[in-house]
């Protein structure tokens, strides 16, 4: 693992504990890859979901769904519904 990489990782799983959640393995790369970089972050959990099997980890899209609900209800990220149907999920918390 580079630098970079543990840094990401370091900063997923600090902000996990700052929004009060247990650090689980699945929640850590959930995490990692939503804000391991500083930026904020607009997804859908299908794209999420991709980008978990990009990088090699194994984590069901029904996971994925249940663990940015669990993000939502610690405050850590919001959901955006479009046209009623399309569900987004916001790490940026203030207005914009």
């Amino acid at each position: 693992m580079t630098q970079e990489q543990i840094t990401a990782t370091e900063r997923g799983s600090k902000w996990l504990v700052e929004g009060g959640l247990r650090p689980t393995r699945q929640r850590v790369a959930l995490a990692t890859l939503l804000v391991g970089d500083g930026q904020n972050r607009h997804v859908t959990a299908e794209s999420l979901h991709d980008a978990t099997r990009s990088c090699g980890e194994r984590v069901s899209l029904a996971t994925v769904y249940n663990t940015l609900r669990a993000f939502c209800e610690a405050g850590l990220i919001r959901e955006i519904t479009v046209d009623g149907s399309k569900s987004y999920f916001d790490t940026n918390m203030s207005d914009h």
